[in-house]
Order: C-alpha cells, then structure tokens, then sequence
C-alpha cells in the first residue's frame, strides 16, 4: 500500500495490514491522504486491481478567551468575552464555578459570555470559566479564564435619617455602611 499524504502520521508506505496509529493535524484545514491498496499473488508475484480509500484528519480546535481575566465590582456588567479559535466553525461550550455565591450568568453555555454577576458574599469572590472548543466532532483541550466579583457594593445608612430643626444646631448624623471600612 502507498499513501499519498505522511504527514498524517502514517508511513508513505508500506505491506500488510495498517497498523493502528496516531492521526496527526498541525495545521488548520482536514488533511486528507489516498491510500492506495495493491493485492500481490503471493504465488506469481502478479498484482491485482488496485483499491483506494481516504483518511481524513480534522485539526485539532484550539481557543483562547478575550479578554484573558478581567475583574469587576457586583452588580456590573462584565466586559463581554469573545472567543477565537485556530480554524473557522468551532463551538465554544463553557461551565463556571462559585455558583452558590456569584449569580446572574449560568452555570453552563456555549458561545461569547456577556451579563451582570452580582457576587453574594462580602468578600472578592473569582469565578473560573472552563472553555472546552470542540469541531466536527473533535474536541480540544479545555482553558480557562478568570472574573473577579468584589464584593457586594456597600449601602450606606445615616442616623438620624432625617432632621427638622428651626436655626441652630444640628444633631450629630452618623453615617455607617453595610462594608466594614
């Protein structure tokens, strides 16, 4: 048998059966190889009709996150996050973590994440998004990227919260907030 394109990870020729092996695609587009099959009587030395078929390898997807972290106060906005891959027509699934403390974008997904993440505690909390691209079939290595939430935006209380005097002194107005500092 011959192969018309090795750089698949298979060997340019070769008798018997093909042994199993492993597909390589550096590149960005399918790389397709013909593999053609001559039967040889093992009397007579003769050969047969030839046969051919493909291998086709997909190259594997790759992605990356714009921007790669970005850190935000809760209740804002995030600035959206954009993936990019290696070829066209990849999918970008996602899972994040911090549930329970972080709401307003979902758990799971697929595509750009845009939304407001408001974080429920009273501390900075950091949610790492998993990003798995995947196309045709074939799946990429998983990557991940960071968003920081601050910490609930702080609510301000005065006491007394409201005064009527006619002139002259006012009573003390402590101001305090729900963020210790």
């Amino acid at each position: 048998w011959t192969n018309s394109n090795p750089s698949i990870g298979l060997a340019a020729s070769g008798t018997g059966n093909i042994a199993s092996f492993t597909a390589i695609n550096a590149g960005t587009t399918t790389e397709t190889a013909t593999i053609t099959v001559t039967p040889v009587d093992p009397n007579s030395s003769c050969p047969g009709t030839p046969e051919s078929f493909t291998i086709s390898v997909s190259p594997v997807p790759t992605g990356t996150a714009t921007p790669a972290s970005q850190t935000v106060c809760s209740e804002s906005a995030i600035s959206t996050i954009a993936f990019t891959g290696n070829v066209p027509g990849i999918t970008f699934d996602w899972t994040r973590d911090n549930l329970a403390t972080v709401t307003g974008i979902p758990g799971v997904g697929n595509g750009n994440i845009s939304g407001t993440l408001t974080n429920t505690s009273n501390a900075p909390v950091t949610v790492t998004f998993t990003v798995t691209p995947s196309l045709g079939g074939c799946v990429g290595t998983p990557f991940t990227f960071t968003v920081t939430v601050n910490e609930n935006l702080p609510v301000a209380t005065a006491t007394p919260a409201t005064q009527t005097i006619c002139s002259g002194n006012i009573t003390d107005i402590i101001l305090s907030s729900s963020i210790n500092g």
